[in-house]
């Protein structure tokens, strides 16, 4: 995946194809998690990690209208990438560094965990 344009993002269409075909206890269906851990891991500063269960909660419970749908699709990514923008935003008096402190935001806020 990669950020391009000063109007939107672009993604590589085969991402959720080639991730279908790893072979180390992944789901056959591509899920949003493979397809988003390798672009949030190369660029921190700019991709996001997506787990759809936990950012559908966090969004809920932020107030933002977080457009899912279940297969990996540009449209999922770029609604969580406009969400954890608007956090950035939102969060400036805390200086968050990358998206890595924004989605340990979204964790606290999403996760039945804290």
């Amino acid at each position: 995946m990669q950020r391009a344009g000063a109007d939107g993002y672009q993604v590589i269409p085969s991402a959720a194809t080639r991730t279908r075909k790893l072979e180390f206890g992944l789901s056959k269906n591509g899920k949003a998690p493979a397809v988003t851990v390798f672009g949030f891991i190369a660029q921190p500063e700019i991709h996001v990690f997506l787990k759809p269960n936990v950012m559908r909660i966090a969004a809920q419970s932020y107030g933002f209208d977080f457009e899912y749908q279940s297969c990996p699709s540009w449209k999922t990514y770029a609604s969580h990438l406009k969400f954890a923008d608007t956090l950035r935003r939102n969060l400036r008096d805390l200086r968050p560094r990358d998206m890595i402190d924004i989605q340990s935001f979204l964790w606290v806020l999403g996760s039945d965990e804290y």
